[in-house]
């Protein structure tokens, strides 16, 4: 067998990569598959082929069988497992029902089909931990991408165990422990993933795990009606390594250098998003809609969520994204962007900016599917929220604890409303609240436009300051100020 591959791996050497064929997605408001990287210095979004390359096409090979998951591996043994470098090209679909592990630089490049993730569960725990840790694994320097929305990959059918990609190191068992290091430079873009599950997921496992992962991109990926977290940067921070935070020192390991960019999610079930334990993370311009297909699990759109004090949480950006819950199926489908801390010692900053959260349209009666729009939780510290859009949420549209946070030049739209009131300051401390404009359209009943420190919770020292909002700012704080406060009358009229 291994002759046979290796005549066929010879046949396929020097030959130029296929060019990837333009699609459409079915999906509406999909984005043509992009070739370049948007993130100026991010790691490199495509590999590009020479005409050296060592190419290996699953479909040339002469072997039995229908799973595609074997004669992947099979061309990743014949390009050399001791070999950076080489692509795998995958065409005309089929079941992938055996583990892909992809060698270091490797490229798996899925053209145009449906492929089917179709790992049986065994009842052997040893055995089906494996499928909760991703069915393609990849290491150091790969690149996983299709040609578009129209390469689509289904997820496995089991239920807690919905991944589709991790990298390898933490993907396998050894010793009833887990390998550790980091995987480094990689890229998964250009495809689309769909569910299949009719019951939730624990919430516990991502379709997309990147691990401690440093400097990865995930891009133009279509995460349709999966049923776990959509995509999360970062792993346990129990393990330490060199440079495992991103430095260059002996510390604990954490996703760091990780780009989520114009990725689209529809009704992705549990968090969307997510940051768990991370440095220098940005998810940026991604599309969120309807979240949360299934009843049991509701998570927000994005979450910044960190499980013990050792994980980091540090330079985090969220900025562009646009996250619309109106026809989610859950009537309360969760928070729109989640920042939250588990006490670490050092903390942020993580800057939430210029991103559009809508829980409903402004039509009499409308409850707004999103329950917070941004909710900065206790803990946190230099949480910068600016320029935000938020519309029709069902509690307020920004509440915040924690310490020295800018809190600025947001709109807010007929959010809150029953005792919940546009921005709170719940026990929040050293915080600026600038510029922001509040207001209810008018059809929107039960709305609120107010901004205010909350009574008993220990808000202190924080300046309210240029806001526009029909009711004045209330505040508790002995050292708290409001100044320079105008109605919609004074800032000439509604827009």
């Amino acid at each position: 067998m291994r002759a046979l591959l290796t005549a066929i791996l010879t046949c396929a050497v020097c030959a130029a990569s296929s060019p990837a064929r333009s699609a459409s997605a079915q999906e509406a408001g999909a984005r043509p598959r992009r070739t370049t990287s948007s993130v100026a210095g991010s790691v490199s979004s495509s590999t590009v082929s020479s005409a050296a390359a060592a190419v290996c096409r699953v479909a040339q090979l002469a072997m039995p069988g229908a799973d595609v998951g074997a004669k992947i591996d099979a061309c990743d043994a014949a390009l050399g497992a001791d070999k950076p470098g080489g692509e795998i090209h995958v065409e005309g679909g089929g079941t992938i029902s055996t583990f892909v592990n992809l060698s270091r630089g490797r490229t798996l490049w899925f053209h145009d089909a449906t492929y089917t993730l179709q790992q049986a569960y065994t009842g052997n725990p040893s055995q089906d931990i494996q499928t909760e840790l991703g069915m393609i694994r990849y290491r150091d320097g790969a690149t996983i991408k299709g040609d578009g929305w129209n390469t689509i990959l289904v997820e496995p059918p089991i239920t807690n165990r919905p991944t589709v990609f991790a990298p390898y190191i933490s993907s396998v068992l050894t010793q009833g422990g887990y390998f550790h290091g980091v995987t480094r430079d990689v890229t998964i873009r250009d495809l689309q993933i769909k569910g299949r599950q009719t019951v939730a997921s624990n919430g516990t496992y991502s379709t997309i795990e990147i691990g401690n992962s440093h400097n990865m991109l995930v891009e133009n990926v279509f995460l349709n009606q999966t049923t776990g977290n959509g995509i999360t940067a970062g792993g346990s921070s129990g393990l330490s390594s060199i440079g495992g935070c991103g430095g260059r020192a002996l510390e604990r390991e954490c996703a760091s250098g990780i780009r989520i960019v114009g990725n689209r999610l529809f009704q992705v079930q549990n968090q969307g998003l997510n940051v768990v334990n991370g440095r220098d993370v940005v998810i940026s311009n991604n599309v969120i809609k309807d979240h949360n297909r299934l009843a049991g699990s509701n998570g927000a759109g994005v979450d910044i969520e960190t499980n013990t004090v050792t994980d980091t949480a540090q330079a985090i950006r969220i900025e562009g994204n646009m996250l619309d819950f109106t026809n989610s199926p859950q009537p309360f489908a969760g928070n729109g962007i989640n920042v939250q801390s588990s006490g670490q010692a050092i903390y942020g900053p993580v800057d939430v900016l210029n991103n559009t959260l809508i829980g409903n349209t402004l039509a009499e009666g409308a409850v707004g599917h999103m329950v917070y729009g941004i909710f900065v939780a206790a803990g946190t510290r230099r949480v910068t929220v600016a320029g935000n859009k938020i519309q029709r949420t069902t509690n307020s549209g920004i509440i915040a604890y924690g310490t020295g946070h800018t809190i600025r030049d947001n709109e807010l739209v007929s959010v809150g409303g029953g005792g919940n009131i546009a921005i709170s300051l719940m026990g929040t401390n050293d915080t600026a609240v600038r510029g922001n404009k509040v207001r209810i359209e008018r059809a929107s009943h039960g709305a609120s436009d107010v901004i205010a420190e909350m009574p008993g919770t220990g808000a202190n020292n924080n300046t309210i300051e240029g806001n526009v909002a029909d009711t004045p700012p209330r505040v508790v704080g002995a050292a708290s100020k409001v100044s320079a406060h105008r109605t919609w009358a004074t800032q000439a009229g509604r827009p």
